[in-house]
């Protein structure tokens, strides 16, 4: 289909659409998620060709709770290992559900443990035979919900009897419900580091120079776990500890 604009201008065509679609399915009894891509070619100018690429992203489950349902099947896709699907159901949690101001002020305070993450500096120290797991604080003694907050954040990688590894940060949630992008701030967590210690075997603990700074988005979290990206891409999973002890026993 073409459209002439005025005597001897150019011609605006409208080419048929062609589309192309794939979908990268999740399904157990309870839940089935569908990407679908596709690709379709829009209108061009003689001087200007643009291709326009979309996509939509379907969850289904067989209940009214589904963010619930997928967050069941995320913890079973952490016990399978299958790090295919824990990226799909983390998209379908951040699609399903993502949290609000009033969950961010209410369940970011706690102590956490890591479930799975995709940093390759902490999977490298999890690794290690003697390491017990790698957990996480966010201090509640100076949370307040209506001021300005800066929160103590503190990282540690248990070696048991062979030693630690523990950094420390301040950290403080964006507050201001503004879009940056497609990220609210209210969800964006800035921290800066403020020390490094360590204890490796039966040296001497050591104090290490901490540098840098970043920030991570919470993009799901509930009274029993936080799923979070950070500056640099990489996801994290983590359990609050008190509910993980009571699953434990």
């Amino acid at each position: 289909t073409s459209l002439q604009l005025g005597p001897k201008i150019f011609t605006l065509h409208f080419p048929t659409a062609v589309q192309s679609t794939w979908y990268h399915t999740y399904t157990d009894p309870d839940l089935r998620i569908v990407r679908v891509m596709l690709n379709r070619d829009t209108f061009s100018f003689p001087f200007l060709e643009k291709s326009y690429n979309s996509s939509s992203f379907l969850v289904l489950t067989r209940d009214r709770g589904s963010a619930r349902t997928i967050k069941r099947a995320l913890l079973n896709a952490i016990q399978e290992e299958d790090e295919q699907n824990i990226r799909m159901l983390i998209d379908a949690l951040a699609v399903t559900a993502p949290p609000s101001p009033k969950q961010i002020h209410k369940l970011l305070p706690g102590s956490f443990k890591v479930l799975w993450t995709t940093e390759a500096e902490l999977l490298a120290l999890t690794k290690l035979k003697a390491c017990r797991g790698a957990f996480q604080t966010i201090s509640t003694s100076t949370y307040e919900i209506k001021t300005n907050r800066v929160l103590s954040l503190n990282n540690l990688v248990d070696f048991g009897d062979s030693g630690f590894l523990s950094v420390s940060s301040s950290c403080e949630p964006g507050g201001e419900q503004i879009e940056q992008g497609k990220v609210p701030l209210y969800s964006r967590i800035f921290f800066r580091f403020k020390a490094c210690r360590a204890k490796l075997w039966f040296g001497p603990e050591l104090d290490l120079p901490p540098l840098g700074a970043g920030f991570f988005d919470v993009i799901y979290i509930d009274e029993d776990i936080r799923v979070s990206r950070d500056s640099r891409g990489d996801l994290q999973i983590l359990q609050r500890r008190r509910l993980l002890d009571e699953h434990q026993k």
